[in-house]
């Protein structure tokens, strides 16, 4: 009975942030692994500078008009895409709130985090990443970055919409997740479609 009571919580936490209609039947985690390396963590104040970059309408913070983006906790910085931007394809959002631009403000030699998560529309399930750790240098491309981790969660991953996109700075962003905080939770498809299978 608590773990029904912890999932209805948990479902009702995704309808709360998440813009599609109903919560997704299941939750899947997808660990990526990242390279190990000696750099350093980003500052808050570069932190603020990413976040000061991206396109000002999507920083407004109007609900339900625009993708949101927000600063938190000095070091992350969380896109949550809203009805509105959804059937927009990953590379046309990144591209409205001038997502390469504003990465490309961090300061070289440095290790920021970034954690996915994308929505597959037809099996009506969540992907949801570790925090995978980004070298910053002057030639990385942070747009490429992000199709690699999408195509690392599923064959057909090109074919589904990313919810939300979390980039973390400061010391945190240095240590390696070696779990995904997400792994608690139930499939809630009818017990039908199980026996199907």
């Amino acid at each position: 009975m608590a773990a029904k009571s912890h999932q209805h919580f948990f479902n009702k936490k995704l309808s709360d942030r998440m813009p599609y209609n109903k919560d997704p039947k299941m939750v899947v985690p997808v660990y990526i692994r990242d390279f190990l390396g000696d750099y350093t963590e980003v500052s808050t104040h570069a932190m603020r500078k990413v976040f000061s970059s991206f396109t000002q309408k999507y920083t407004s913070h109007i609900p339900d008009d625009n993708s949101n983006i927000k600063f938190y906790d000095a070091i992350s910085i969380e896109l949550t895409v809203s009805e509105a931007d959804f059937a927009k394809t990953t590379d046309e959002l990144l591209s409205d709130i001038k997502y390469e631009a504003a990465m490309k403000t961090l300061p070289t030699n440095r290790i920021i985090k970034i954690y996915l998560t994308t929505f597959d529309e037809v099996a009506d399930v969540e992907y949801k990443t570790n925090g995978v750790r980004v070298r910053v240098d002057t030639d990385t491309d942070f747009t490429a970055m992000v199709h690699s981790m999408v195509d690392q969660m599923h064959p057909d991953a090109k074919k589904f919409k990313l919810m939300q996109l979390v980039i973390r700075g400061g010391l945190g962003a240095l240590s390696c997740d070696d779990h995904i905080p997400t792994l608690n939770f139930e499939d809630t498809s009818s017990d039908e479609s199980v026996d199907e299978l």
